[in-house]
């Protein structure tokens, strides 16, 4: 039976097929269909709009219009036909479909025996300073090669917001949370915190919308077992809210995790 309400509505100009919204609505009410967002059945939607802060184009906001009345019956027969969320099932891709999105675990690389990472390198021909025993095999791939390093990155993707909370990396690691400045004002920032059992993860405090990260870390500690989390901000005062974040995080999992900060300087 039709009604007038409050439902969501889409503008269709505006989404970008992300599909952020789709894990942000509890109902099931929203698919990917077409590359854009769609409502799958008015009655699966409860007009709240828990998905509308989720998206980062500003394509979802309220209207009132005629719409059959929100069904819970109807919303717990849909929910319940749905393929089960296993905590630890490979993640899919995010429902654009962009291959780029899938989680994944990459080589470790770069990381040598710990005896060969006391070794005495030798000088190239070019008179350059030493190269670190972790870059030595590393095959020149530009000028004279000596400064050339691996990459220690383990994990994709790095971005909080596209991390999946059951990425199958997130078991037993060290998560690195760092400002996105940090890694382009440390140049051996992969040799300093990116270390075995390492995972990646980047964020702005200031640019960023804190209260989503802060949910999404909070959810992503609930549910997974975290060794620890270093936090590499910069030192201007704005990089701050990153501490904040993480306590705040932390106190939303009630799950008590060792948290230790870097500051680098500008």
């Amino acid at each position: 039976m039709k009604q007038q309400r409050q439902i969501i509505k889409i503008d269709r100009d505006k989404c970008n097929g992300c599909g952020q919204c789709i894990t942000a609505c509890h109902e099931g009410a929203l698919a990917i269909v077409n590359g854009k967002a769609e409502i799958v059945a008015d009655h699966f939607c409860d007009g709240l709009g828990a998905c509308i802060g989720d998206c980062p184009q500003g394509a979802l906001t309220f209207e009132t219009r005629d719409a059959d009345a929100f069904d819970e019956t109807a919303v717990a027969a849909h929910l319940a036909n749905q393929p089960p969320a296993a905590s630890h099932q490979q993640p899919e891709p995010l429902a654009c479909g962009c291959p780029g999105t899938m989680a994944k675990k990459l080589p470790a690389a770069g990381f040598q025996p710990l005896a060969a990472s006391h070794q005495q390198s030798e000088h190239c021909g070019c008179g350059c300073s030493d190269t670190t025993a972790q870059s030595a095999a590393k095959p020149v791939t530009g000028g004279c090669g000596c400064n050339d390093l691996e990459s220690r990155l383990q994990n994709w993707p790095v971005q909080l917001q596209l991390i999946p909370v059951n990425a199958p990396y997130l078991d037993d690691a060290n998560l690195v949370l760092a400002a996105h400045c940090a890694g382009f004002a440390d140049p051996n920032f992969h040799g300093k915190f990116l270390h075995q059992h390492s995972v990646l993860t980047i964020a702005c405090p200031k640019l960023d919308d804190a209260e989503k990260h802060t949910a999404k870390l909070a959810e992503l500690i609930a549910m997974n077992d975290l060794r620890s989390i270093t936090i590499v901000r910069m030192e201007v005062p704005c990089c701050g809210g990153l501490e904040r974040i993480v306590a705040d995080a932390v106190k939303l999992a009630k799950k008590p995790i060792f948290i230790k900060t870097i500051e680098i300087a500008v």
